[in-house]
This record gives C-alpha cells, structure tokens and sequence, in this order.
C-alpha cells in the first residue's frame, strides 16, 4: 500500500514547483508546525502502548511522509526532523505536518464527499485505485468530461467514473490543493449537483456498478 501510494506521490511532485503553482485558486494544501516531543509522546501513549524505543524512528518516518505533503509556491519543502543520535536531539524540533484537503460541495453534494472521505481514509482501496494508472480510454482531454460525452468518444462509462475518482482520491492523497474538487467525478456518474441523496444508497449502487465493471 505505501510504495503504491509513494509511486502516485512521486508522479505528482515531480518538479515540486509546478505542481505547487498548479494549486487552484483555492490555495495551497496547508501545513502546521507540531512540536517533536508531543508527536513523540502521543505514539507513546496510543500507538506504541507506552514502549518508546521505537517511537524516535516513527518520528522521523512521520516527517519524511509529511515533508513531501506540504507545496510551496518556490516548489521548497521545509527540512526534514534530523537523523540520527539519541532522543535528545528532538529538543525544540518541529514537526511539519501537512493538513489532509477538503472537497468543494458543489450544491447539495456533501452526500457524495462523505463517501470520497471515508474511501481516502481505506488505504487497501486508495492504493487498488491508484495502482489502475493511465488515462480513460478513448478520452483526450480529463477536463469537464461527461459520461454522455465519454459515450460519444467511445470510452466505457465506469472506466470514465473509476478515472475520475482516481483523480479525486489521488489528488487528496498526494496533490497540492488546499481544497480538492469533485466536479469531474460528479459529471462522469452523471448526478444532479443540487439534488441531495442518500449517502448509503449511493455507494451501495456505486460499488455494485463498480464490482461489476471488474467482473
């Protein structure tokens, strides 16, 4: 699941700058600044089972992922916590942490972004969609396609929904926008922006279209 993940977050911040300036007006993804010693006690406490000699290690592996989560517009991420040397060195050191992005509701769609937030929260299902790859067939251009459109180039209907969803979970996994949006994926399955609908059904009859894309 992590080196999946890790080869979509390499993609993505290859040439950090321009990924950095591709942020949509809506900001950059944000990031805090946590002291090390409180990141390295709450592993203490509620990962490790107050064991601490693996918790420097997780410290560090912590601010490795988080230090290539945070974009700035020079493309520069901040300067990982230092390696090495006895639990001391962690005295006054920070850990940049990278806020996870929201979703833009579009209307009445906050049915269809609890759904996206629960399923980017599923590492085995974040890491089987990314590891698909590669664009929807018979669709040139990823902006504003519709599924009837997508019917018209001769793309399948879910390989245009299961693209679009790559792109939203991908783009919260590892992209740089503060806020990620769902329009692309609202338009492939063809929903009614201000039409509210049952969160359960949806992704009842979601999955079921998408277990049988699969079968």
């Amino acid at each position: 699941v992590a080196g999946r993940i890790r080869a979509y977050l390499e993609e993505e911040t290859r040439g950090g700058t321009e990924a950095a300036q591709s942020a949509t007006g809506e900001g950059l993804r944000a990031a805090t600044e946590v002291d090390a010693d409180d990141v390295r006690s709450h592993l203490v406490r509620f990962v490790l089972d107050g064991e601490g000699e693996d918790a420097d290690g997780l410290v560090r592996a912590i601010q490795s992922r988080h230090a290539r989560l945070v974009f700035r517009q020079d493309g520069r991420s901040p300067p990982p916590v230092r390696d090495g040397g006895p639990p001391s060195l962690f005295d006054g050191d920070d850990v940049v942490l990278s806020a996870p992005p929201g979703l833009r509701n579009l209307g009445a769609t906050c049915y269809l972004n609890s759904q996206l937030q629960c399923l980017a929260h599923n590492p085995g299902f974040v890491s089987g969609l990314l590891a698909g790859g590669g664009r929807v067939t018979g669709i040139v251009d990823d902006s504003g396609t519709d599924a009837d459109a997508a019917d018209a180039a001769g793309a399948d209907r879910m390989d245009l929904v299961i693209g679009r969803m790559r792109d939203v979970l991908g783009g919260m996994a590892a992209g740089p926008d503060r806020v990620v949006c769902t329009s692309g994926f609202a338009r492939a399955l063809n929903l009614e922006e201000d039409e509210m609908q049952d969160p359960n059904e949806f992704s009842r009859l979601l999955f079921d279209r998408m277990s049988e894309s699969f079968a």
